[in-house]
């Protein structure tokens, strides 16, 4: 099935072999989990071989941020994790002038492209769905596996990486499609190991209380970030979080105690507007990083694509792609002080948006949350993955922040809703106002004029019904 795919990969990574020695590369990529994991590889790949190399994290590739790029000085451009557009930087007659281009993303918006110097690799163009079949890190550890062998070693990024996209869509909430392939190749060289157990932050390394305190995918409303809450839900269940004066360690709870937190997490999550399919994502397949160590807060992939996401969204992805290529100690510290205070960033936004209120408003099918001088533009995608399973009786969730230009995501409350293909309305509604836009069926984005969010609205609202 993915034959096709993985020989063009392959023909591109000849490609790299024989251009790329004695040459320098320019790595653009996004500021999420995925992008970051994406450059991780790619700069750990290119310094086994002495290749010159630097990163740049943009939020989108817009027509001026490509022509800037085109115009320093590398040998070769290689672009992940990064929607492009109908660029005419690309098609005009200045790609004679620009580097071998490598373009790997998985955005329905991007289509394939075979020139001499531009290439860009789409797997929808394969029949591949790019949103939950293959992240962008997938790819460019795929292309880093054809290049060398060795790079092999650098799968468990790619598990963080599409963990962090949320492409674990399988049964008991597995990586399926390509992503395996990075699985595969993790488990076989002991790097990875998987097991069934709740998906709470912590589980290893924390207090019980804590990993409810402290857990954001899932996010548990009222409890995360609300130690008394945590301690008041606990007792109520009766499971005692405190035991001979020490707080208890999940390892600590017997069988049918874990059972029990199980099934009430479920019903808790239900009591709060979650459909039955969100609320058992709290229990499915754990992946965790043998190299990590048991007691390592990167133990757990999932917490480490947490600490990815929470640094590229608030503007220390230096520190995020420092910890993905293996940087530890004060790196480390940073990270977590980060992570800890975009923790404290949602949940203090989430008791803003939980009900409409003059930060909400229910606009027909669409519940549209006005977030500027509340949160950074960079987190509105995380504010609106959040948002969908508490405004489940409408359709899409649409949350946008900024200044002259204003960052907008949206999200399907049930992935149910197939007439709608967010990606596409994006797409489109962005080019009326003058902005650039796209992304996945169930999940996307946009930017465009401040002056135009009204016009932009009322465009989405006219269509979806």
């Amino acid at each position: 099935m993915y034959e096709d795919f993985i020989r063009d990969i392959r023909s591109i990574a000849e490609r790299l072999k024989a251009e790329i020695v004695g040459g320098s590369v320019l790595l653009v990529t996004h500021y999420d989990a995925d992008g970051l994991t994406s450059a991780a590889i790619v700069a750990r790949a290119l310094e086994f071989i002495d290749v010159p190399y630097h990163i740049r994290v943009v939020d989108q590739l817009d027509e001026s941020t490509l022509t800037e790029i085109f115009t320093m000085s590398y040998d070769i451009l290689l672009i992940t994790d990064l929607s492009l557009h109908e660029s005419k930087v690309l098609s005009g007659d200045s790609s004679s002038k620009i580097p071998l281009t490598i373009v790997l993303d998985h955005h329905e918006t991007t289509k394939s492209i075979k020139k001499d110097k531009i290439i860009v690799l789409n797997p929808y163009d394969y029949n591949i769905d790019g949103s939950s079949m293959v992240s962008a890190s997938t790819m460019t550890y795929i292309l880093a596996k054809e290049f060398n062998r060795i790079n092999e070693r650098f799968s468990y990024l790619a598990v963080i990486g599409a963990l962090g996209d949320r492409q674990d869509v399988g049964k008991l909430y597995t990586l399926e499609g390509l992503n395996k392939i990075a699985v595969e190749d993790a488990t076989r060289r002991l790097l990875l190991k998987t097991e069934i157990d709740l998906r709470l932050f912590g589980l290893y390394t924390k207090p019980l209380i804590k990993c409810l305190e402290h857990s954001i995918d899932p996010y548990i409303p009222g409890l995360t970030d609300d130690e008394n809450a945590c301690l008041s839900f606990l007792k109520s269940i009766g499971i005692p979080p405190v035991k001979n004066g020490k707080l208890r360690m999940y390892k600590d709870l017997s069988l049918e105690e874990r059972k029990k937190l199980a099934t009430e997490l479920v019903k808790y999550l239900l009591s709060r507007g979650y459909s039955v399919k969100r609320a058992e994502r709290i229990f499915g397949t754990t992946y965790y990083l043998l190299k990590e160590g048991e007691k390592s807060p990167l133990y757990d992939a999932r917490e480490f694509s947490a600490l990815l996401n929470a640094c590229g969204r608030l503007g220390k992805e230096s520190t995020g792609i420092a910890l993905a290529m293996g940087f530890r100690d004060r790196i480390l510290r940073e990270a977590l002080d980060v992570l800890q205070e975009y923790r404290k960033l949602l949940a203090r936004t989430m008791n803003l948006v939980k009900e409409p209120d003059e930060h909400v408003r229910i606009i027909g099918k669409l519940v549209v949350a006005d977030l500027r001088d509340i949160v950074p533009p960079r987190v509105v995608g995380t504010i609106a993955s959040l948002m969908a399973p508490l405004y489940s009786r409408f359709k899409v969730v649409v949350v946008y922040s900024g200044e002259d230009k204003l960052k907008i995501s949206v999200r399907k409350t049930s992935i149910k809703e197939k007439d709608v293909h967010l990606g596409e309305i994006m797409r489109q509604a962005s080019l009326k106002v003058g902005g650039i836009g796209g992304g996945h069926p169930n999940a996307a984005g946009a930017t465009i004029p401040e002056s135009e969010i009204k016009r932009f609205i009322r465009i989405i609202h006219n269509t979806i019904k």
